[in-house]
């Protein structure tokens, strides 16, 4: 009797074949299995001409040249880029503006200029880039971003020095609000270099992210992903807080005598940090270049990677096709696959809409705690901060931690999404919590009508903005407003607008408690903030799942293009204008409205959490619209191995190897 029919002999000659397939492909590749190939070691590589190309190993950085190496360098990139793009830059907002006379639009479009010029290198990077070698690519990123945060310290050195003019020198008659030079002029500088780290930045979160995926298990792919974007949030908490720390110190390094932090006249050190960080980059462009295009002994983690991508007869066919991509020529048909991927085009515009609105939210949230809360700029640094750090850089690494320990499949990852977005969306109310108004004179005082110095298109307009407190604790634009007198002491007397008996005035704003409500705002937004990170992972990791392995690096690409194009280059915009449509008073800047002195808090507060709830109900319905629209690919028949990838069936060969040999009685 025979134990085995013609049927499971016909099985094992498949499955010797297999093997032997197998090793002749290894023997291909190494020609002795106890070397390293050169191109898995780390080194530099020089082009001479077009085909040309010599690799310099270093044996002695083989230490680094493994899939936590990788992490680590580019994860401290990611931190870097972070505390440039959404940390400095974000809690600088409010100081730029005052020192350069710009807009909250402007500074709104100056941070959409990193998306604007990412969106153009998206293409070359990621097709191109992704057929190549990744790291050199991501290194070459990195060392432009460099170049890009140089670029935002330049129009500190550039600009006339700042300095507060002393009190006895000004002439209400004459002073005019324009100095040597239109100040207004250097916002090109600050959108150059926010271009350069655009363009820096994508290969960064495109190649950089394929490379990790390409390089480990499938299984903990979520968790490298978790701890490098926990990483990428991290820098903008300590962004805040280190540049918070950079403001309570004045732009010359030398603090001036009689005039506080908490002064509008104030202008904090908000250029230290992005000389800083653009030094930092330059330098760590170098290692990351170094990396192998393939790191030694993944070959098995590339394989079996597609058993739960969308299906659709296109993907079916690339599946599993490990040339496919590697041409200029297959970039159609790859746009093709990926627009008939539903899935995967609807997580794309639902994290347009929450990366365009975290974007608004950390460019302008501190200045709109700064205003709404009565604080100062370093301090809304520092509760941002917090958050950053508390909230958003720990959802990424719990979330991560949870589909690797759940192992979590694509339709569960996405029911995440939808519930973990609509606990957000709940919490995203804060943002209608408003104090308020403090009492200014014109403005804001009680039982008087608002009276209007200058009337522009812009709306209510000041020459000069030196804000004075009265005796009777009202707040004026300035010491001209209360009509006051300068005596020989440098002392405001005779203020004839000031009510009461001694009509006296003091430098400064009048100092009130900080609104009560601060507290709970700070917690509900974390919270807001902490569920929508949480979602992060579950849609970075089901875009990866449901398109084809040879897909990845240009999938990322065009989703990145997408979040960019249809969120983080229009929303921040959106939110600037929101900001500068509560604002009540302006400034002259040569003729010209500058940045923005007053706003209506109420006002504010009703525009930003409509704004926000609004982007964030419709990120809702798009994840529960993915959920509907994900399709799996269909089960295959456990004898059949048609479509399946190698290590698949190296697994049923090494079956076969345990198996007792075969006898016949």
């Amino acid at each position: 009797m025979h134990l085995f029919d013609a049927g499971s002999y016909k099985l094992l000659n498949m499955m010797q074949e297999i093997d032997q397939r197998a090793e002749s492909d290894n023997a291909d590749i190494y020609s002795d299995r106890n070397k390293q190939p050169e191109y898995e070691k780390c080194g530099l590589e020089l082009r001479c001409g077009c085909t040309r190309t010599r690799r310099y190993t270093f044996k002695h950085l083989e230490i680094f040249n493994n899939p936590k190496g990788a992490l680590f360098f580019l994860s401290l990139t990611s931190f870097l880029q972070g505390s440039v793009i959404s940390g400095f830059y974000n809690i600088s907002v409010s100081t730029i503006e005052k020192r350069f006379s710009l807009r909250s639009s402007e500074t709104g479009f100056i941070s959409s200029a990193c998306d604007i010029a990412g969106s153009f290198a998206i293409p070359v990077f990621t097709y191109i880039g992704g057929t190549g070698h990744k790291p050199l690519w991501t290194g070459s990123g990195v060392f432009i971003m460099g170049l890009g945060s140089l670029f935002l310290s330049i129009p500190h050195f550039a600009a006339p020095v700042y300095s507060i003019v002393n009190l006895a020198n000004f002439d209400c008659a004459t002073h005019e609000a324009c100095g040597e030079i239109d100040l207004r002029v250097y916002r090109f500088s600050f959108i150059i270099g926010q271009m350069l780290l655009g363009i820096g930045s994508t290969p960064l979160y495109t190649l950089a992210l394929a490379y990790l995926d390409e390089n480990v298990d499938q299984a903990i792919s979520s968790t490298y992903h978790g701890i490098f974007y926990a990483a990428s949030l991290l820098g903008p908490g300590v962004g805040y807080l280190l540049g918070g720390y950079f403001l309570t110190h004045f732009t010359t390094m030398e603090d001036p005598e009689g005039v506080a932090p908490e002064n509008p006249l104030w202008i904090g050190n908000w250029w230290l940090g992005f000389l800083l960080v653009g030094i930092l980059l330059i330098v760590i462009c170098l290692p990351i270049s170094m990396y192998p295009e393939q790191m030694p002994g993944t070959d098995r983690c590339r394989r079996n990677r597609e058993n739960e991508l969308h299906y659709h007869e296109s993907t079916a066919k690339v599946k599993g096709d490990a040339r496919f991509g590697r041409s200029i020529k297959d970039a159609p048909r790859s746009l093709a696959i990926f627009l008939k991927n539903p899935t995967v085009m609807i997580i794309s515009f639902a994290n347009a809409l929450d990366s365009g609105m975290m974007i608004g939210v950390a460019t302008f949230g501190p200045k709109y705690v700064e205003s709404m809360f009565t604080v100062s700029a370093s301090e809304a640094a520092f509760y941002f901060g917090l958050i950053a750090i508390g909230t958003a850089s720990s959802a990424h690494i719990i979330c991560g931690v949870l589909i690797t320990r759940l192992k979590l499949s694509v339709p569960q990852m996405l029911k995440m999404s939808v519930a973990c977005a609509t606990i957000a969306f709940c919490f995203l109310t804060a943002f209608y919590i408003s104090c308020d108004n403090a009492d200014i004179a014109g403005v804001f005082t009680n039982g008087s009508e608002r009276t209007c110095e200058i009337e522009m298109e812009c709306g209510c307009a000041t020459n000069l903005y030196r804000p004075v407190c009265g005796s009777d604790n009202v707040t004026y634009l300035s010491f001209c407003n209360a009509d006051c007198i300068i005596d020989a002491f440098g002392n405001l007397v005779n203020c004839s607008m000031v009510d009461g008996s001694q009509s006296t005035a003091t430098d400064g704003p009048c100092q009130h408690e900080t609104c009560p409500k601060l507290g709970t705002f700070l917690a509900v937004v974390s919270l807001a903030v902490f569920f929508t990170f949480m979602k992060g992972q579950t849609t970075l990791q089901s875009s990866l799942r449901v398109v084809p392995f040879t897909q990845r690096s240009f999938t990322m690409g065009v989703q990145w293009l997408i979040i960019r194009l249809a969120g983080s280059v229009p929303l921040p915009i959106v939110f600037g204008k929101v900001i500068d449509m509560s604002c009540v008073t302006w400034g002259l800047h040569c003729g010209e409205c500058g940045s923005c002195h007053i706003y209506d808090n109420h006002l504010m507060a009703t525009l930003m959490g409509s704004l926000a709830l609004s982007l964030k109900g419709v990120n809702v319905f798009l994840l529960i619209l993915a959920n509907v629209c994900y399709k799996p690919p269909p089960v295959e028949s456990p004898v059949s191995f048609e479509g399946r990838d190698d290590l698949a069936l190296l697994k049923h060969s090494s079956m076969s190897r345990s198996l007792p040999s075969i006898t016949t009685t």
